[in-house]
C-alpha cells in the first residue's frame, strides 16, 4: 500500500451575499494558494477574498466572509490511505449518481442526488509516494435543488482540477 496524504476541500454552499440559491458557476478561481500538509505541498485555486484557518484537529479550512451556513467551505486535510480503494469507495451511497473517469494522475469523480440537491466532486491526484485529494460538494441547507447543476459539477470539477502537487 502507498502511503498518501490526502488533501479534502469539502465545499458545502449555496449562494453568496445572503444569497442562499446562487449560481456558484461563474465565480473565477483567480487565488492561486500554496499550502502544506506535513511533507505534502500543494497548490490550489480558489476565489478571490477567502481565508484560512489551520483547525486543531490539522484539517486547514478556506471559506468566504459570512455566516451563511450554507456558504462554501475548502477543507484540505491530511491521512494515509490508498487512492486506488479511496476511489472505489467515492460516490457510494445508494441514492447519488456517481459518475468516475480515469486521468493522467489519478481519478475525479462526480456525483449528484436525483433533486440535485446535493453536487459533489472528488479529484484524486498522485505524485510519487504522495496522493492527494479534493473534494468539494454543494449542499443545500434546506429543501430544494439548485440552479444550474451541471455547470455547478463543472466549477466544482474546475476548482478540484486546479490542485496540483509540488
Amino acid at each position: 500500500m502507498t502511503k498518501a496524504h490526502v488533501v479534502v476541500a469539502v465545499l458545502a454552499a449555496c449562494g453568496g451575499n445572503g444569497e442562499r440559491d446562487a449560481d456558484w458557476s461563474g465565480i473565477a478561481l483567480d487565488d492561486k494558494i500554496t499550502a502544506n500538509l506535513g511533507n505534502a505541498i500543494f497548490e490550489l485555486a480558489l476565489p478571490k477574498g477567502w481565508s484560512g484557518e489551520l483547525g486543531k484537529d490539522g484539517v486547514r479550512t478556506w471559506r468566504p466572509a459570512g455566516t451563511d451556513p450554507e456558504r462554501p467551505t475548502v477543507k484540505v486535510a491530511a491521512r494515509s490511505g490508498d487512492i486506488d480503494a479511496a476511489a472505489s469507495a467515492m460516490g457510494m451511497t445508494s441514492n447519488m449518481v456517481v459518475v468516475k473517469k480515469p486521468s493522467g494522475d489519478g481519478f475525479t469523480v462526480t456525483a449528484h442526488d436525483p433533486a440535485n440537491s446535493s453536487l459533489e466532486v472528488e479529484v484524486l491526484r498522485r505524485r510519487g509516494e504522495t496522493s492527494l485529494v479534493c473534494k468539494a460538494s454543494l449542499v443545500k441547507a434546506r429543501h430544494g435543488s439548485f440552479p444550474a447543476p451541471e455547470a455547478q459539477l463543472a466549477w466544482l470539477e474546475k476548482l478540484c482540477g486546479t490542485l496540483v502537487i509540488r
